[in-house]
């Protein structure tokens, strides 16, 4: 088992109508260092990995009128992931970790379209 940390978002609304989500782990050192923070059991089961950055960028495609009729979404990341993992594990894990981001994406686009 792996715990992330991931504290620090910023969500920047561009001009263009896209919307920018950055995530990164700046500030959470403090959390590592505090010997509260895991449990006994805790430090004795995870591993702890560090998502540095990851980032959804939201672009509306436009048709000739002007009108939004799809959207573009770039999803970029960086992870350590506090040791080795085997292949077999990123195989059978990494798309449906991938597709479950997707998934909640969309629902928060759905949830916030009047925003």
């Amino acid at each position: 088992d792996r715990i992330i940390f991931n504290c620090q978002y910023n969500d920047l609304d561009q001009e263009d109508g896209s919307h920018l989500a950055i995530f990164s782990a700046d500030n959470c050192e403090h959390l590592l260092e505090d010997e509260t923070t895991f449990t006994p059991e805790e430090k004795a089961n995870l591993v702890v990995a560090t998502m540095h950055v990851s980032g959804w960028w939201a672009k509306p495609v436009k048709d000739e009128s002007g009108a939004t009729v799809a959207t573009k979404l770039l999803f970029m990341q960086q992870v350590d992931a506090g040791g080795n993992v085997p292949m077999w594990v990123v195989n059978q894990k990494g798309p449906g970790s991938v597709l479950s981001s997707l998934k909640d994406t969309a629902k928060w686009a759905k949830d916030n379209k009047g925003r």
